[in-house]
């Protein structure tokens, strides 16, 4: 019985470790950096690949329970094979993003917890297409929401590194070309693996 009491009481003490640097009234600035690259092989060779980088800051309004604004830049490339007389399409995109989010923490040890994200935001930038044969380039502007899972791991009463993993969320994208009609696109996206990861560092500042 005391072992059992006694264990208890460490975890209890681990917890508030962790609880004082998730409380409230706490202010954290930070930033991700993510990247993806993947090549996929069947019929055709599919190369892709994605890079982004968020500042961010961070208020926690509760304990355990923040309120945020990411603000960074984006760009993602695809490069294919699409028939006899085109070699390879190369699609490239840049994108400036505007994110405000909410984060809810759940302590799982004394260094470590883990993180659910939601996120609505605006994407806008230009969009370029290119192959053997032509090259065009088009605004596009987004928007979406969704959620983002991912650990983070605490160094100091100041520091930490988060970690996130891939995004579930919807989106709705309007491209314009500068000749031709724009069109709208829609879509789901259920991406969670360790090959899309981002990685950051955020302290806190009181």
């Amino acid at each position: 019985m005391r072992k059992i009491l006694l264990i208890i009481v460490c975890l209890a003490g681990m917890n508030t470790v962790n609880y004082a640097q998730y409380s409230k009234g706490k202010i954290a600035l930070g930033g991700v950096i993510g990247m993806s690259y993947e090549t996929t092989k069947s019929t055709i060779t599919l190369k892709s690949s994605s890079f982004e980088i968020l500042p961010s800051g961070e208020f926690f309004i509760t304990n355990n329970f923040s309120v945020g604004l990411e603000v960074g830049y984006q760009s993602s490339m695809r490069e294919y094979p699409t028939g006899l007389y085109v070699n390879v399409e190369k699609y490239t995109s840049s994108m400036l993003l505007f994110q405000p989010f909410v984060r809810r923490y759940f302590v799982l040890g004394e260094h470590l917890t883990f993180f659910g994200q939601a996120q609505a935001g605006v994407n806008f930038g230009k969009i370029k297409y290119s192959t053997d044969t032509y090259n065009q380039s088009e605004k596009s502007f987004e928007a979406h929401a969704g959620i983002t899972p991912g650990l983070s791991f605490i160094l100091s009463k100041r520091a930490l590194i988060e970690a996130t993993f891939g995004n579930i969320g919807f989106s709705t994208e309007t491209q314009k070309p500068e000749n031709g009609t724009k069109t709208t696109i829609t879509g789901l996206t259920f991406h969670l693996n360790p090959a899309a990861f981002g990685l950051g560092v955020k302290f806190f500042l009181n």
